[in-house]
């Protein structure tokens, strides 16, 4: 029933939109949601238009969620395991999803997909249109003919500078905020730098000071964020030259010896700094756990 509801929903919010102002009077809203209907086709993920944009809403805005948690952590598991696998399949529908059954997987991704995207870039939409972010959006993965591939092109490029400059700023003070609060807490250490670390469990093996290759576990998060990667994932250490690694690790190799669990907080500033990274925006803090194997 509540699914059933979800797509009532999301079918009047994607019907519904109304915009008063022509995209050319707005370009930052408009080309901030042509950018990310093009990163929507360019992953191809396989969800469903109506129920994303309901997703949206709710996540932007942290209203009550329309579907039951574990129906919202089913579809999030199903999400990421299209995200791995990458398929070429391709489903926007943009009136509705009236062939879709309730419990499609497409539907759900779509909210899940939606609602992920409105908790992560909240902070940066509310200081755009989020109307005409919207529209953006749907012209863009519904092949509107109202702009050519050469005006959407510049409105995504606007719309990239726009999101870029936006999320800089928002991500500089959270950062800022978070490593203040964090460098308070109990056995976590400073250093020169700005790094934050706490050594879970000190190893008995050499210090890595000089080391300029070692094996070890991660886990690699934005701070007090989303999981990047793992070596855990795929069961074994990685080896890593360390003169190849970001300064805040760097630094944190080379303060651990082998056999120590520890866990740090990176400042931007050394690790991916205002430029970003895929899947790390500019200015966003790193948390990493290091379990050093061998030199």
């Amino acid at each position: 029933m509540r699914i059933t509801r979800l797509l009532l929903i999301g079918i009047f919010c994607w019907t519904s939109t109304v915009i008063a102002r022509a995209p050319h009077e707005d370009p930052l809203s408009y080309g901030s949601g042509v950018m990310v209907g093009i990163n929507i086709e360019r992953i191809a993920w396989t969800l469903d238009g109506p129920a994303f944009m309901a997703g949206l809403e709710d996540g932007l805005f942290n209203g009550k969620l329309r579907v039951p948690t574990h129906v919202l952590q089913q579809a999030v598991a199903e999400l990421a395991e299209v995200r791995r696998k990458r398929p070429k399949a391709f489903l926007w529908s943009p009136h509705g999803p009236a062939s879709i059954a309730p419990h499609s997987p497409e539907v759900r991704m779509g909210y899940a997909a939606g609602v992920q995207f409105g908790y992560e870039y909240a902070a940066v939409l509310r200081h755009l249109d989020v109307a005409m972010f919207k529209q953006g959006i749907i012209d863009m993965v519904s092949k509107s003919e109202r702009f050519t591939k050469r005006e959407f092109k510049n409105f995504a490029e606007s719309g990239a500078a726009a999101f870029a400059e936006i999320a800089a700023l928002e991500n500089q003070s959270k950062q800022q905020s978070f490593l203040e609060w964090n460098a308070q807490r109990p056995g976590v250490q400073t250093t020169a730098s700005g790094l934050q670390y706490e050594i879970v469990v000190e190893g008995a093996g050499p210090v890595a000071a000089d080391a300029k290759w070692v094996s070890l576990h991660f886990t690699a998060r934005v701070a007090h964020g989303r999981k990047l990667s793992s070596s855990y994932d795929k069961g074994e250490p990685v080896r890593w030259r360390v003169g190849d690694l970001i300064r805040g690790l760097q630094e944190l190799i080379r303060l651990s010896r082998v056999g120590s669990h520890v866990r740090a907080w990176i400042p931007s500033d050394l690790a991916h700094g205002v430029a970003g990274m895929p899947r790390i925006g500019p200015n966003e803090a790193l948390e990493v756990e290091l379990l050093l194997v061998k030199l």
